[in-house]
């Protein structure tokens, strides 16, 4: 399964919906999610619970 550089999705007749998000867009937010996880880990940053954000989402 080759991955579509336009925009990552479950159903390629929707490639263009605005709410997409391209695979480089998703590993920049997954980079800078670790990035954060580590600076937490590290004490250099505070977390938050899982609830509280999954509540005010």
């Amino acid at each position: 399964m080759s991955c579509d550089k336009k925009a990552i999705t479950t159903d390629p007749a929707n490639a263009d919906h605005a709410d997409e998000m391209s695979k480089a867009e998703i590993l920049a937010e997954m980079e800078e999610a670790f990035l954060y996880a580590k600076k937490v880990k590290e004490g250099k940053a505070k977390g938050r619970p899982v609830e509280e954000i999954l509540k005010n989402w």
